[in-house]
């Protein structure tokens, strides 16, 4: 048999993609149906722990990057990267203002 591309059957792959597809959609719904159930102190929280996973994670890469540096030096690259982050998005946000 000579399959077409009109053929009814269905592409493995491509079945595989929509199936994880809709798995990642229902996990994106529970998760935001889950923050909207929080608290305001809770969902504060969350943000905290998140910052400080992403900063640990930094800071393994940045170890990985480096595996001579200390401990210290490592922690002052991870300061050194937020603030060129920080800058970037902050840049344009505030307008100077004269007290005078």
């Amino acid at each position: 048999m000579v399959e077409t591309a009109n053929s009814d059957r269905c592409d493995p792959p491509m079945a595989g993609a929509r199936f994880a597809s809709a798995i990642a959609g229902a996990v994106w719904t529970t998760k935001i149906e889950r923050a909207r159930a929080m608290p305001p102190e809770e969902k504060l929280l969350a943000g905290a722990r998140l910052f400080d996973r992403v900063r640990l994670r930094m800071m393994d890469g940045i170890r990985t990057l480096h595996p001579t540096w200390s401990d210290q030096q490592i922690v002052v690259e991870c300061r050194r990267r937020l603030a060129v982050v920080r800058a970037r998005e902050e840049l344009g946000i505030y307008t100077p203002v004269d007290l005078s």
